[in-house]
């Protein structure tokens, strides 16, 4: 629930927050103590004028180039922030929130529990998978190597198409997509559950191209063109003229720093 008193903080709408903390926070450090001086605020959303909308829950995960990672959630009206470099704040599902989603943990041998990993598509079982594969990832001689062993850990914990999300077992939706960034490397790996053909954008060459300085136009690539495959940063052309209709449109705009956001 988000707070109903923003006090003499500025309000920023959740559907606003990734914006903000890109356009002004280089690193996970910033976006910490840019949190401390804003409050999230509702903002209801409905098809028709008439409606009362409704209100989306939303938590945050950031990361940057040296290592450091955060996790914003928003609970009973006040923000809670988790912020280090470890498993705890690396690893982010749907509900429950972050305390129980450690305390559930516990529960398992890996974690000095009783039980064996679970297996279900629900969101603890996902967190819990991850934050177990997470502890035995390969070493790599290369960033190629190492995204493809993160696309398989990722791979495991997603939800196949088909699963009755609408069941009451089961209130999640399937996978559509997953994102991989090399921070070092600057190079983002994007990939559509129903194309077989995984993506890459090389940031370096955009940057050397000048496509992403200060002022630069916004670029848009249908990422689910199944004709594309490998390195796409050729292909982004102005937003006016990439169709989107159903499809993924992925666009590149001007950042102030590598803050991932999922």
């Amino acid at each position: 629930r988000y707070p109903q008193d923003l006090g003499s903080h500025p309000g920023l709408s959740y559907f606003r927050w990734v914006r903000y903390l890109l356009d002004t926070c280089a690193t996970v450090e910033e976006a910490v103590a840019a949190m401390q001086y804003v409050r999230i605020a509702d903002v209801r959303a409905s098809p028709r004028s008439e409606s009362i909308g409704v209100s989306f829950g939303l938590h945050l995960a950031v990361e940057d180039a040296s290592g450091d990672s955060a996790i914003f959630e928003v609970m009973n009206g006040s923000l809670h922030t988790y912020h280090g470099r470890s498993r705890d704040v690396s690893i982010m599902t749907n509900d429950p929130p972050m305390p129980e989603q450690l305390a559930n943990l516990k529960r398992y041998k890996a974690f000095g529990g009783s039980e064996n990993l679970p297996g279900d598509v629900l969101s603890p079982d996902r967190f819990v998978r991850l934050t177990y594969l997470m502890e035995y990832i390969p070493e790599a001689s290369n960033a190629d190597d190492m995204a493809a062993y993160m696309r398989s850990i990722v791979l495991n914990a997603a939800v196949p198409a088909g699963t009755p999300y609408g069941s009451p077992m089961a209130q999640v939706y399937p996978t559509w997509w997953l994102s991989i960034t090399d921070y070092q490397g600057l190079v983002y790996h994007w990939g559509w559950t129903l194309n077989p053909n995984f993506l890459k954008v090389d940031l370096r060459r955009l940057i050397a191209e000048g496509k992403l300085d200060a002022g630069a136009p916004p670029l848009a690539l249908n990422a689910r063109e199944k004709s594309l495959v490998g390195e796409v940063s050729a292909y982004f052309g102005p937003t006016k003229s990439v169709r989107a209709g159903h499809q993924a449109v992925r666009v590149l705009g001007m950042a102030a720093g590598p803050v991932s956001m999922s």
